[in-house]
């Protein structure tokens, strides 16, 4: 089912490798619906974005890192 208007979908992350990966397999059930998806990770030191990225590679993912705040 595609939506009728592009919506974008917002993951913002930080230090939740731990629990992310079973997160990141519900988002892989719906991002084929989405124009795309933004991770937003804030400095994340123990892999996070490195596993966004390994998940949601094959998607329109885009992947910002900025430092907190």
């Amino acid at each position: 089912m595609i939506l009728p208007e592009p919506i974008s979908a917002v993951l913002p992350i930080f230090n939740c490798r731990e629990r992310l990966s079973r997160h990141l397999e519900s988002v892989k059930r719906w991002a084929p619906q989405v124009e795309e998806v933004i991770v937003v990770d804030s400095g994340s030191v123990d892999g996070s974005l490195e596993l966004a990225r390994e998940a949601l590679g094959g998607f329109r993912a885009r992947f910002i890192h900025n430092p907190p705040g």
